[in-house]
């Protein structure tokens, strides 16, 4: 949307801040300096942060926020931005991520004790879109049953969360994590990912660990 020149979000390109969720998996309880700096001068950016701390499984962590997003708070919230605690960055990555209108969207970073060998599928910084969870729900299999598990889970009593981030052995024969998990399931809804090669993310470990701006646009 645009804002007049008085506007204090004059020359945003992204979308209406109260459409947008942040989803913050937080395993340790020690979220990177850089990571807390990020998300403080993104502040103007969105309607609210949805964590879960504590959690060493991450799956898990990014099934509940999913499920809040999609049915706790505001329905008018439409995008969720995925941050993990190690990803240092700046409102320009954050420009560069939202300023699109795609409904799924993932900026590389680099990985740990690889420096500048990229990861292209993590959710380290990630925007989805709502459309593309409900697509996910909605799946069926041919004889018109739910395609995607349900479970119960202690932290939302009564309610049934939908598995969204699998994680494990394929009948392939590979292994996968939780957030290749999501893409495929997203692929067989109908969505495919792009790769925003322009963000310029540093991912912490025993330092930063850096991309570089060597790829593909």
């Amino acid at each position: 949307m645009g804002y007049p020149e008085n506007h204090p979000l004059f020359g945003y390109p992204g979308p209406d801040p109260r459409t947008v969720a942040l989803g913050l998996p937080i395993g340790d309880f020690k979220p990177d300096w850089a990571y807390v700096t990020g998300i403080l001068q993104c502040f103007p950016f969105f309607a609210r942060p949805i964590t879960y701390a504590g959690c060493s499984m991450v799956m898990e962590a990014r099934n509940l926020i999913a499920h809040k997003f999609l049915h706790k708070y505001e329905p008018e919230l439409e995008w969720l931005v995925w941050i993990d605690s190690d990803i240092g960055f700046t409102p320009t990555d954050w420009c560069l991520l939202m300023g699109n209108d795609d409904p799924l969207v993932v900026a590389p970073y680099s990985k740990k004790n690889f420096e500048g060998v990229a990861v292209t599928t993590g959710f380290g910084f990630v925007k989805v879109h709502r459309r593309v969870f409900e697509a996910i729900a909605n799946l069926l299999t041919e004889d018109g049953a739910e395609r995607v598990p349900r479970f119960f889970h202690p932290g939302e009593p009564g309610q049934i969360l939908i598995d969204y981030f699998p994680a494990g052995a394929t009948a392939s024969g590979q292994w996968i994590g939780e957030d290749q998990g999501f893409l495929n399931w997203a692929a067989i809804a109908g969505y495919t990912y792009r790769n925003e090669w322009r963000c310029d993310l540093t991912h912490y470990g025993r330092h930063g660990y850096k991309l570089g701006l060597e790829h593909p646009t």
